[in-house]
């Protein structure tokens, strides 16, 4: 079998001929008892990845991913061409072939080769109680053009794990102006959440109008809805799938 497969054309023709004469078997069952457990277990090398070996244009991916505050890999495909003149004016120029694989690469690529730099964080957010059939999701409702309206939420300062308290980070950031407040709090405690929110909103140079938030039990509570109803402030939720 060995000396079958390690020969040319000619020769294995040659061997097939003396194992047809001697056995009685035909070329084509021949053929298929020779290689039959040869290529088992053996994969088909698949074709060379076009893009994660080239260094260049990983590193300049990465660079435009960071431009965009590290998004989806959707996202980043629609914004590539947008990005190659100001990753070239912050950074160094590109070459004509990496400008051209970031036109052509596709999301799901951009999604493969960014996983090894992503990070491997915790999710927190647990979902709010009963409150969330009182509080309608973000539709097409709010004006985002004009300063007012701020989406709200939370980043657990934990490392790798979510034993014990640790510090969490409110964020309140403006759709229109992208002012952005931070707080820090220990624990998700709604107290806690309501009063970072108050003293973020006296350092807004404007009124906040509209508040968004995920389905996180820090937002979604008795002390933050009627503290926003009271204000008039409008108070929605984005869908948030665990």
């Amino acid at each position: 079998m060995k000396r079958y497969h390690a020969s040319d054309k000619a020769y294995k023709k040659q061997i097939l001929d003396e194992y047809s004469a001697n056995t009685g078997f035909s070329r084509k069952y021949a053929i298929r008892l020779l290689n039959e457990g040869y290529k088992r277990g053996k994969k088909k090398p698949g074709p060379k990845s076009r893009y994660g070996n080239d260094l260049e244009f990983c590193i300049v991916l990465r660079g435009c991913w960071q431009l965009l505050n590290y998004c989806s890999g959707k996202l980043l495909k629609t914004k590539l061409g947008e990005l190659i003149a100001p990753y070239e004016t912050s950074t160094k120029e590109i070459s004509e072939g990496v400008k051209g694989k970031l036109l052509a690469v596709s999301s799901a690529t951009i999604d493969r080769i960014l996983r090894r730099y992503r990070s491997r964080g915790r999710v927190t957010t647990k979902p709010g109680s009963i409150l969330r059939t009182e509080i309608s999701i973000l539709g097409s409702c709010w004006e985002e053009q004009r300063a007012g309206y701020v989406e709200a939420d939370t980043v657990a300062q934990c490392g790798m794990t979510t034993k014990g308290i640790y510090i969490n980070t409110v964020t309140l950031t403006d759709i229109a102006t992208q002012w952005r407040e931070c707080r820090a709090i220990f624990g998700k405690g709604a107290e806690a959440t309501l009063e970072a929110i108050k003293d973020m909103q006296q350092a807004f140079p404007f009124q906040i109008e509209g508040f968004d938030c995920d389905n996180g039990s820090e937002f979604l509570n008795h002390h933050l809805i009627r503290y926003f109803a009271e204000r008039k402030i409008r108070m929605t939720r984005f869908l948030f799938l665990l």
